[in-house]
């Protein structure tokens, strides 16, 4: 729907608008187009300046003219706002745009802005010409799509590190990936270039009025701002039906889920989620399966099933909903009952460092630490080559990573085999083109689900890159050089086989000063550590021929996203001893342990619609106490417990929760 043409309406609708608008903050900058004989000029601030072509149109409706952008041609849009949102203080980090605009055909891409004045990148966001959805490969794309020949309102209110979310016609589209601040991409510099295109070849785009205000509007702040009458459906679609779950066979280490698609929804997408507890609605707690946004006509998932060190019977229920066009999400359909299949036993992150650590490329320290192997070829590959990329057997790429945590410190080992190693370490060459290995690594307990971006604060993600002459932060925001090589960080190549080691220890007061208030990481066994890897080759001097991946979902993407990630665990336990979930209870219930039988370590978890005081004990077959897991007051929730049973023999034994009047006996299986 376009704006009326009939007088009264308009006016009486401009006088609503105008009064409405009294409400909002006032703009930095505005920018008509309305005057024919200056049509550049600013309503509020600074003239633009044209680069390249473009013309005077009619615009959506009488007194509202617009302009024609031509192919390679934008604006320099001086918007006058000061460096704001935190950084080092010379970019603007939180700022809200917005552009009324029109495009006069699909199939190509149109660029609305620019962060980097030299017109020397690429652009902030785009409508995508495959299906003239909005955003960018970094911020995510809008499930919405535009039409050609229709007038929309694109709102755009940043605060990077905080949101980064698009609006179409004051309804938001988009909740896009979080960026950090003073990325040299998504932060201002003082000139802005609007529907700037570094490669000149975007298509033509028209545009009736720009905005910019020094602030992120709110949500109602941009409902306020109005639009062309789009109205975006908010029906979220009916649960998926025919859910099932397929218990992985004898080796497989995985669960299949499957289920029928929504009828009448094209475009919808489809999220697996699953719990060790059973679960009826999706919230934070649920974790999320990967892979993401499944297409339509898939409708099938796999679970790949982990445990910590050894091979382990896990439960699970799950549960699928659907997400339509728009991006409005259902209720899930859940799965009928449980499926317990066995979990592949992975390598952990010891929890005790390597003896006598010496940063000095000899390997000998860390004999007694599991490695974490990546290799792609064989019968049983534990990597995942990212798709593109060059290998030709495991004497061309093969790691095997070491992990481990003290009280104080990270440290960490690489032992790669590469057939051919080549550095260039000149200014001029990116060091993910060299041979480097690169380590994704979450500093907290992951539990509940994944999410975009990388988080800061109490739950900081780094991305961190083993270069021949430094160790850098690849996020391109904080601290860039993280330590060189020295007592602490050394990497050389092997003087007998192909390849390269690396070693280093890296202190958490380190890595927490990398991105100004991020908390220093406190290690607790059974921490459950999202993690990944991404080992870049260079065999040849063109630069990075291909990329060795630890996650099955890193399609050279985990830089971008926490949720390409897998994960791990610091020692051998499922979990910390006791978590309690955000979830409130209504009932008393206490589950069975999991996993049954279980060697040594399992879970039991309880609810409790009341607080009070808690005893949770265990008992031999005779009866006799031999653990007192519990014996406090506790609020009401739901929690789990992590039992660890290594100092009793195999057998039968009995676990009893007490809480006022509920009681509740369960038998539990330790089999050595």
């Amino acid at each position: 729907m376009k704006k009326t043409h009939f007088l009264s309406i308009f006016l009486l609708s401009l006088y609503a608008i105008s009064a409405l608008y009294g409400q909002v903050p006032a703009k930095q900058g505005w920018w008509k187009f309305d005057d024919a004989a200056n049509i550049l000029k600013a309503d509020v601030g600074t003239a633009l300046e044209l680069v390249g072509t473009h013309e005077a149109i009619a615009g959506p409706d009488v007194g509202n003219e617009a302009i024609k952008i031509g192919v390679g041609s934008y604006y320099k849009l001086r918007h006058g706002l000061s460096p704001n949102g935190g950084g080092a203080g010379t970019r603007v980090n939180e700022y809200t745009l917005m552009i009324d605009f029109r495009i006069p055909a699909t199939g190509a891409w149109k660029c609305f802005f620019q962060t980097d004045s030299n017109n020397a990148s690429d652009g902030e966001c785009f409508i995508n010409k495959n299906n003239a959805t909005i955003g960018n490969g970094a911020t995510g794309y809008s499930l919405f799509a535009v039409s050609a020949g229709e007038w929309y309102r694109l709102v755009l209110s940043v605060k990077n590190g905080v949101q980064y979310n698009y609006y179409i016609d004051g309804q938001k589209i988009k909740t896009g990936n979080i960026q950090t601040v003073d990325h040299v991409r998504f932060s201002l510099d003082p000139v802005l270039l609007m529907f700037g295109d570094d490669d000149g070849d975007d298509g033509e785009i028209e545009c009736a009025e720009i905005a910019i205000w020094n602030s992120a509007l709110t949500d109602g702040d941009i409902n306020l701002l109005g639009g062309f009458g789009h109205e975006l459906d908010k029906t979220p679609p009916v649960p998926p039906t025919g859910v099932q779950v397929i218990g992985g066979t004898a080796g497989s280490y995985a669960n299949t889920i499957v289920w029928t698609d929504v009828p009448d929804e094209p475009g919808s997408k489809y999220n697996v989620y699953f719990s060790d507890t059973p679960f009826i609605k999706i919230d934070s707690t649920i974790e999320h399966l990967g892979p993401y946004n499944i297409a339509l006509g898939i409708q099938s998932a796999t679970h790949l099933l982990r445990s910590p060190v050894t091979d382990q019977d896990i439960t699970y229920y799950y549960g699928v909903n659907a997400t339509d066009l728009l991006g409005n999400a259902g209720d899930a359909a859940i799965a009928t009952g449980s499926v317990t299949a066995k979990a592949k036993g992975v390598p952990i992150i010891s929890p005790v460092a390597p003896a006598n650590f010496i940063a000095d490329g000899e390997l000998t320290e860390w004999e007694t630490i599991a490695p974490i192997a990546m290799n792609s070829f064989g019968p049983n590959p534990t990597a995942h080559m990212v798709p593109g990329g060059k290998l030709t057997d495991s004497l061309d790429l093969s790691v095997k990573a070491y992990l481990a945590m003290d009280a104080n410190n990270l440290y960490i080992a690489f032992d790669v085999v590469d057939d051919v190693v080549n550095v260039d370490t000149s200014f001029s060459v990116s060091t993910w083109a060299n041979d480097a290995p690169d380590l994704n690594i979450g500093l907290y307990d992951w539990r509940g689900a994944g999410h975009t971006g990388y988080k800061r604060g109490s739950t900081p993600d780094y991305m961190l890159r083993f270069s021949k002459n430094r160790i850098n932060n690849d996020k391109g925001v904080g601290t860039p050089i993280v330590l060189y090589p020295g007592v602490n960080y050394i990497w050389k190549e092997k003087p007998l086989t192909t390849g390269y080691i690396v070693e280093a220890k890296l202190p958490f007061s380190t890595i927490a000063g990398i991105i100004p208030g991020d908390s220093v990481f406190v290690p607790k066994e059974g921490m459950r550590i999202p993690i990944d890897f991404s080992i870049n080759d260079r065999d040849e001097a063109s630069g990075r021929e291909a990329i060795l991946s630890y996650s099955n979902l890193n399609n050279d993407n985990s830089w971008q996203n926490m949720y390409n990630w897998t994960h791990t665990w610091i020692g051998n336990k499922w979990i910390t001893n006791v978590q309690r979930n955000a979830e409130a209870a209504t009932s008393f219930t206490v589950s069975q342990n999991y996993p049954n039988p279980f060697n040594p370590t399992t879970n039991i978890a309880f609810t409790l619609p009341q607080s009070g005081m808690v005893s949770l004990k265990v008992y031999d077959i005779l009866g006799r106490e031999v653990m007192n897991l519990m014996n406090q007051y506790q609020e009401a929730g739901s929690y789990t417990v992590n039992v660890d049973a290594s100092k009793l023999s195999t057998g039968m034994y009995v676990y009893k929760l007490e809480s006022g009047v509920f009681s509740s006996v369960k038998i539990m299986a330790l089999v050595k």
